[in-house]
This record gives C-alpha cells, structure tokens and sequence, in this order.
C-alpha cells in the first residue's frame, strides 16, 4: 500500500525587479528626498545613472538573521501594526490603505509578481532599505524570505 503525504503549499514569493517607471520614482522620492541626505555627495545627479546601477545590481534572498543588520527596518510582527504604521505616510490613505495592504499580502502569499525591494549597501558595510520595508515585513510574518536587489553604493561613492 503506498502512502501519500499531504504538502500545503509553500510560498517563496514571486519577486520581480522593477520596471524602469518604478525605479525612476524610487529616485525621485527615496534617492532626491532622503538618501542623498545621507552621502557627502550627490552619486547619482541623473536619473539614467541611478536607473543603470539598479539594474546592474545582484538580486540577494535576506534571511530574518540577515534582516537583523539592515537599517531603516520597521519589522513589524502583524498586518495590524503594518496597517498603523503605513497611517502615518504622506501616502495614506490616498495610495496605501487597508485594502491596498490586504491585497499586497494576498499578492506575496500566493506567489504573484512582486517587485523586489531595495537595499542599500554602503561601504562601511551597513545596510538600510531604501524601498519595500513593508513588502519585506509581510514577506517575514509569512516565513518567505524576500528577494531584494542589493545596491551596493561602494564603486559610486569613489
């Protein structure tokens, strides 16, 4: 008699890089209005140059362990405390709400196209999340590890 075992199924996300209009927003809100205030100077002036160094950059799975030491990290432990914690951005309730944040999960959980956070790696090593600490943190409640592309500012910052 043969014996069948029974497997839920296992989630690993679907992560995509993004597309070239998505980065190109990532640079205008997250690089022009916030890293850049972080760097001596301006590493990327054009949009195309911050656009090539995404796309030449490697695609890394994060381990929770590995989450530890990236920065800028909310690590919330539930939907509820993600859902309080997106209140509090400029682009609540207009772009990201409850039903938006229900249907992320659903996208993350059941495996659909997902665009690939990104991290920031400096020199000194240290890491922080320049885009996606809230796909990260839903990936993590549902034991997925994300897929991120890691940006490493290193060669930029010569």
């Amino acid at each position: 008699m043969r014996q069948f075992s029974v497997h839920l199924f296992e989630s690993k996300g679907n992560w995509v890089r993004p597309n070239d209009e998505s980065i190109r927003k990532e640079y205008k809100i997250e690089y022009k209005k916030h890293l850049i205030h972080e760097l001596d100077k301006d590493i990327f002036p054009h949009e195309d140059m911050f656009l090539k160094a995404i796309k030449a950059s490697p695609a890394v799975s994060v381990s929770k362990s590995m989450d530890s030491n990236i920065a800028y990290r909310s690590r919330t432990p539930n939907m509820s405390s993600l859902l309080r914690l997106i209140k509090g951005y400029r682009s609540y309730p207009q772009f990201r709400n409850e039903k938006t944040l229900a249907e992320l999960e659903k996208r993350i959980t059941q495996g659909q196209p997902v665009d690939m956070p990104i991290v920031v790696k400096f020199p000194t090593g240290k890491m922080r999340v320049f885009a996606g600490n809230t796909r990260m943190d839903i990936a993590f409640m549902h034991d997925i590890n994300p897929t991120v592309i890691m940006l490493d500012l290193s060669p930029y910052m010569k």
